[in-house]
């Protein structure tokens, strides 16, 4: 199957961008929650709406899009460029990605984050993984320089 990848920007309309974003991906995030990650965070859905839309405005979250052969959207990857506190490098910290399982279609949207961030100044990908996720294969291009581990705790 082939994909088309892009990265989903805001129209200058607000009317037209979340109609974007509630036709294109809104669908995909919903799915992804409902399918993999509730059983892992252990939460209900609850997008934080006003964040995610702002940060999107302003063009600090990147939404990269995949659509299948007839235009449907089937997968998204999505991130933020960020500059670390401590030292001189530019990231691009990969938040979420979800292809429905489509292992073709997830290395099509790593295949063109790949280029993008290059375009945006970016030297370091950071990924943050699940327990019973792996990290995805990125070109020789780039290479695993070390490995942190998050850890999540909660009070409820």
């Amino acid at each position: 199957m082939d994909y088309r990848i892009d990265i989903l920007e805001p129209d200058s309309d607000i009317n037209v961008a979340l109609d974007d974003l509630t036709r294109e991906f809104a669908p995909l995030y919903t799915a992804s929650w409902v399918n993999e990650k509730q059983r892992i965070y252990g939460k209900p859905f609850d997008m934080n709406v006003q964040t995610f839309a702002q940060l999107w405005f302003t063009k600090a979250l990147k939404i990269f899009m995949a659509w299948d052969e007839n235009g449907k959207p089937v997968g998204y990857l999505i991130g933020i460029p960020f500059r670390p506190l401590a030292y001189n490098s530019h990231v691009f910290q990969i938040e979420d990605w979800y292809a429905g399982g489509d292992r073709l279609c997830e290395a099509e949207l790593f295949r063109y984050m790949e280029t993008a961030v290059r375009f945006m100044g970016c030297d370091e990908v950071w990924i943050s993984l699940g327990e019973q996720e792996q990290a995805p294969n990125l070109s020789i291009r780039w290479r695993e320089a070390s490995r942190t581990t998050q850890i999540r705790y909660t009070n409820s």
